[in-house]
Parts: C-alpha cells; structure tokens; sequence
C-alpha cells in the first residue's frame, strides 16, 4: 500500500517525465555512458549512495521536528472536500522519491558487480542474457545514481521553500502577537 500511495502522492509517471531534473540526470548519464560501461563503476555508486541516504533520512527527521504544532496543523492534512495533496504529503513523498531512486541505483550497482564478479554463474544462458544486456543494464544503473545525485538539487531548492513557509508562518505570528500585546498595553493604558 505504502509504496503506490506514495508514488501516486509524488505525482506518478507524468512528475517523473516531466522533471527537469530527470532530464538533466540523463543527459549526464549520457554522457558519461562509456563510463558506466566500464566495469567497477558500481564502486562510485556504492560509496555515494549510503552517504545521500543519511543525507535523506536526517533531513525527513529535521523537517519533521521543525515549526510549532499550529504550522503542522496548517500545511498538515487536506482540506474539507479537497484532493489536493498537503504540503506536508507533498514533501514527504519528494523525500521518499529521493529515498526509493537511491536505494534502486544502489540496487542496480549491486546486481552488477554481483553478476560481473561472480566466477561459476549458474547457467550459461544467464551468462549470455547478463552479456547481451549489460551495456543497458549499466547504462540504467548509472542513469538512476545521476538521477539520485540531480534529486538532491530538487530536495535542497524544496527545503529553501518549505523554510520560507516556516519563516512566512512566524513572521505572522510575532506580528499578531506584536499587535496584541500593543492592544493590551493601550487598554492598560486607557
């Protein structure tokens, strides 16, 4: 359940397609397709990608922690009647797209130095599938580590405006709280 809901949240297929940010992590992997031919590029991955998770997973529990009770009920939870995704939603399920694609590159560059280095494979027919497929296996694992890697600006440029939202939210505050406490002193003083 949690992984269509979560995808369908994200914005399914069309977010995917229509992200700039897909794009540009093809066009990356593109160019460095002759890279991700060679073997051992799964080294990159494997030592990138763990770092990006810890990277996502404190930035979910930061974003969680953060703001009082009354902004959470505000970008919280749909409105009455509405099926527009909440903000909150909105950005946890950005933050779990982030999540997903690295741990799929990681996948992916494990499955690859698994079959390249594996001396007795079990049939000769998987060895000539794996030999046959390599070159866009490859290419697949490298796209989904620059996709990972270009996700990064996208979560980072989300947390600037999801701050922005924070900061909006308390400026309103201190300045209700600034008109009450003058509305206050001037009935004290009136």
């Amino acid at each position: 359940m949690g992984m269509p809901r979560y995808f369908a949240e994200y914005g399914g297929w069309n977010s995917v397609f229509a992200s700039k940010y897909f794009y540009a992590a093809a066009a990356v992997s593109g160019l460095g397709y002759w890279y991700f031919q060679q073997p051992k590029w799964w080294d990159l991955v494997t030592s990138v990608v763990p770092g990006l998770v810890g990277f996502a997973i404190a930035g979910v529990a930061i974003f969680v922690s953060l703001g009082s009770d009354a902004l959470r009920s505000i970008i919280a939870g749909r409105e009455a009647g509405s099926n527009e995704t909440s903000p909150f939603i909105a950005f946890m399920a950005m933050f779990t797209h982030f999540i997903m694609v690295q741990l799929i590159a990681l996948v992916l560059a494990l499955v690859a130095k698994f079959f390249y280095e594996t001396s007795s494979p079990p049939s000769a027919a998987l060895v000539e599938v794996g030999v046959t497929l390599r070159p866009f296996f490859w290419w697949m694992g490298g796209l989904f580590f620059c996709y990972a890697v270009m996700l990064c600006l996208s979560l980072a440029t989300e947390i600037f405006r999801l701050a922005t939202m924070i900061d909006d939210f308390q400026t309103q505050e201190n300045e209700l709280a600034a008109a009450e406490a003058k509305r206050k002193a001037e009935e004290a003083n009136g």
